[in-house]
């Protein structure tokens, strides 16, 4: 007898821990990964023209500059010149050295290969709140908040 009272006692204990769905908004997401590349091909290398690139391509990522992880693949010492300048701009910019990586490419046909991932989320937004006319929806922010910080695996700690 009480070793059968002992196994529904886990059983109830068990399937109080286990997940339930949540019903509040903002509980749900969808998290994505974008991955984008650029090839730079110059035959003279003119710094005001790569300069002029480099704010083509960071005019796209304005938004999400701190979700983004660059990749920079050179050639040869003209297009690490190139990569050197266009990491001293995106730390201008304020992207985290960390975020950004040099490589070398002998293979590389072009004088600067641009590879760019962004993490996107995508919740539910959540309603504004105003005193007195409206309930209150309990957790709405808080859950979408929650999601977007944790919504890039290389930014969560190891």
């Amino acid at each position: 007898m009480i070793r059968h009272l002992i196994i529904i006692l886990a059983c109830l204990t068990v399937a109080a821990c286990a997940d339930s769905k949540m019903s509040h908004r903002g509980v749900e997401a969808f998290v994505y990964q974008e991955q984008h590349q650029f090839v730079i091909e110059q035959k003279k290398h003119n710094p005001q023209q790569l300069q002029q690139q480099f704010k083509r391509v960071l005019a796209q990522f304005n938004h999400d500059m701190a979700a983004t992880q660059w990749q920079l693949s050179y050639k040869n010492s003209a297009g690490k010149k190139a990569a050197q300048l266009l990491q001293a701009t995106l730390q201008q910019q304020g992207v985290v050295s960390r975020k950004v990586q040099l490589q070398q490419v002998t293979q590389l046909n072009a004088l600067l290969s641009i590879n760019v991932d962004v993490y996107k989320l995508v919740t539910e937004k959540c309603p504004d709140y105003l005193f007195d006319s409206q309930p209150l929806r309990v957790g709405c922010a808080v859950e979408s908040m929650r999601l977007k910080q944790v919504n890039n695996p290389k930014n969560l700690i190891k």
